[in-house]
């Protein structure tokens, strides 16, 4: 039996309680209405624009040359999300000490080094998440306490199961991933294993989780993705299938996919708008990831040539493009700063180039910004940026704005907000940038 404790000794709360203050830490935002959410996130941008307007050269005022405002460029209302509760399409949940006490809770960490141990929270009361994933998780929670393996909190506690992956489309198909540490397991005990979790999620207590899906990954790495550590199947879809606009999806478990779709179409009407692209056009989709920006806008220009870092990401875009039927797409595999001076130098009879730059939360590389500015025929350039305040970004966009050593410097003309993530304090902000 488990007692109140674990919580009580983490927060000083009930386990009832513990959940209000999991959803707190999560989703900071949750108590207030929806309109006042976003009020919340445009004043913040706002600011945000104010304390770059010093470090941007070459940017133009605000609509009616209002300089009192000390907004660099215009700045729009931001979008709202569609759906507001229930958005995540996807969750991976870790396995530790529950607010009961229990060693093999199945859910969300937190930790703070002055409480102790981390803690182990269900999520299943968080707003933003859906209940069909916190199903799948309260059933690999009962998979996992009756294993005779133990749980895996730290790569070197000795223990193997890590963490479950699910993901879900709007058509309400469901997958799941498991991960598995196997330290010094014999092939024999992992099969054994890989055999008894499948016949639970299919036929057994799980089989009401109706998994169209079910992989299983071993890896005892720190990270694990797909590329390090290729994930098995082991029963079901090889991918789920979702629908962006007016492209279809193959979503497998280590894809990446923005979590809420239907505010991700937004955000890409948003950049689609921003890039003006024309049918001479050649668009770079830089840190392309899946390929979203090009399969959605190849039909608005000549070509789209993406890079990314990734090779699984490439390989999902590459095979997005030929379901689609897409043929003027171009995904290169390798790091941007490598890739990006080839790339110019095919393309410097281009007259109308345009970027498109989606990071991640540390910014590009600041050769990549040099560049991109030193790009004489590049006349347009939009910059989503996940985390606007990041130090990192903030120094990428105001390296767009140097002047290059010859030719015309680029001025931050644009900034759209789009919210993505209701609840939270997070959203993603458009930056345009012109010649």
């Amino acid at each position: 039996m488990y007692g109140a404790g674990r919580a009580a000794r983490f927060w000083g709360v009930s386990p009832a309680e513990a959940h209000e203050r999991a959803a707190d830490a999560v989703t900071p935002l949750w108590r207030l209405a929806y309109p006042r959410q976003l009020e919340v996130k445009q004043a913040r941008v706002t600011a945000l624009l104010r304390q770059l307007a010093g470090r941007l050269p070459g940017t133009e005022p605000a609509a009616g040359g209002r300089r009192r405002s000390a907004l660099p460029c215009r700045l729009d209302t931001i979008v709202p999300s569609p759906l507001v509760d229930g958005y995540r399409n996807k969750e991976e949940y870790k396995i530790g000490e529950g607010a009961d006490g229990h060693p093999r809770t199945v859910g969300f960490i937190f930790s703070s080094p002055s409480r102790g141990p981390p803690l182990c929270l269900p999520g299943d009361r968080l707003r933003n998440c859906r209940p069909e994933h916190a199903r799948t998780a309260l059933a690999f929670q009962q998979f996992v306490r009756e294993s005779p393996l133990a749980a895996c909190s730290r790569l070197d506690d000795g223990g193997h199961w890590r963490s479950l992956l699910v993901r879900s489309s709007r058509a309400g198909h469901l997958l799941a991933a498991v991960t598995l540490h196997p330290q010094r397991l014999q092939p024999a005990a992992i099969e054994a294993e890989r055999r008894r979790l499948a016949e639970f999620f299919r036929a057994g207590p799980g089989a009401h989780c109706r998994l169209d899906a079910l992989f299983f990954q071993e890896c005892g790495h720190a990270r694990c993705s797909a590329d390090q550590a290729p994930y098995q199947r082991l029963f079901g879809v090889a991918a789920l299938e979702e629908r962006l606009g007016h492209v279809r999806l193959l979503v497998s478990p280590g894809s990446f996919l923005q979590v809420n779709v239907p505010a991700a179409e937004q955000l890409y009407r948003v950049v689609e708008e921003s890039a003006r692209l024309t049918p001479a056009s050649v668009l770079l989709d830089l840190c392309c990831g899946t390929g979203p920006v090009s399969l959605l806008l190849a039909r608005r220009c000549r070509q789209c040539i993406g890079i990314e870092a990734t090779p699984s990401s490439v390989h999902d875009a590459k095979e997005n493009a030929r379901i689609n039927g897409i043929h003027n797409v171009e995904f290169i595999s390798g790091r941007v700063e490598q890739e990006l001076p080839h790339v110019l130098a095919d393309l410097e009879l281009s007259s109308d180039l345009v970027a498109v730059v989606n990071p991640g939360r540390d910014g590009v590389a600041p050769r990549v910004i040099d560049q991109l500015v030193a790009a004489p025929r590049l006349r347009r350039l939009v910059y989503i940026a996940c985390q606007p305040d990041h130090r990192r970004t903030a120094a990428n966009l105001a390296a767009l704005c140097r002047p290059p050593a010859a030719g015309r410097p680029l001025r931050l003309t644009r900034a759209t907000p789009v919210d993505l993530f209701p609840h939270t304090d997070h959203l993603e902000l458009v930056l345009t940038f012109e010649r």
